[in-house]
């Protein structure tokens, strides 16, 4: 039968201001494959656009979120 490597990598998870400026860096390490929940506080953040940033292996992927208070 087919087998899967699930091998751990590298990853990041950082947001951005609307400036491109790293604001937070919420993950930076090594993480096992699966699903994940990354929490930000951003209480000290005013409100605005900002994106997210993830890169893990040879996957990298950018969103844009809108932060209201």
């Amino acid at each position: 039968p087919p087998r899967s490597t699930l091998f751990p990598y590298t990853t990041l998870f950082r947001s951005f201001n609307i400036m491109g400026e790293a604001v937070a860096n919420l993950v930076d390490g090594v993480v096992p494959a699966g699903g994940h929940t990354v929490s930000w506080n951003a209480a000290n953040m005013p409100t605005g656009v900002y994106f997210y940033r993830m890169e893990s292996g040879n996957f990298s992927q950018t969103r844009k979120l809108l932060l209201v208070k």
